[in-house]
């Protein structure tokens, strides 16, 4: 193929039965160079109970930002919400996401959670992709989220716990 070639793919819709994706317009990835040379925007929402990969409910919904960045693959932007999760006996009522991914960088700006018991989870932090590993990673836990997970008998009246990460994933330095 030569530095010409490309793939067309004309503003699109991507739906199934769990899923509707709208790129919001023509975009065209190049198969030398830089995949991407235009910005792009792709919004989604999905009904999570009806992916086949996990045993969640619930509704994601958010929006990604692709522009052209140096080297072969573009930098994302990233703004996810999501609410009513249902994961096993834990229900979310609201988690939100937004940061960056650069290969092979993933950039989380804040995650959050807000949990049906009142507990609140914020992380935020770098992962290297390329080489599995954090780098100034935190994680903030307030709340009863794990009384649920306590032998019978035992208790806890508060929670609040701060921690921070940094390294590869096989030998994690950590901090709380």
């Amino acid at each position: 193929l030569n530095q010409f070639a490309k793939l067309m793919t004309p503003s699109a819709s991507l739906t199934a039965p769990w899923l509707n994706a709208q790129l919001s317009s023509n975009l065209n990835l190049y198969f030398t160079g830089q995949l991407l040379r235009e910005p792009a925007r792709l919004a989604l929402v999905a009904d999570l109970s009806g992916q086949p990969w996990f045993p969640l409910q619930g509704v994601l919904r958010g929006n990604i930002e692709a522009q052209p960045a140096e080297g072969k693959y573009p930098h994302l932007d990233y703004n996810l919400t999501a609410s009513e999760i249902v994961f096993e006996e834990i229900k979310a009522n609201t988690v939100q996401a937004r940061g960056t991914f650069a290969w092979p960088a993933l950039d989380i700006a804040e995650a959050r959670a807000a949990f049906e018991d009142g507990s609140t989870i914020r992380v935020g932090g770098r992962l290297d992709c390329s080489q599995p590993s954090v780098s100034s990673g935190s994680i903030e836990l307030e709340g009863p989220l794990f009384q649920r997970w306590l032998p019978e008998g035992y208790s806890y009246a508060d929670l609040a716990l701060s921690a921070n990460l940094d390294g590869p994933f096989d030998h994690l330095q950590h901090q709380g």
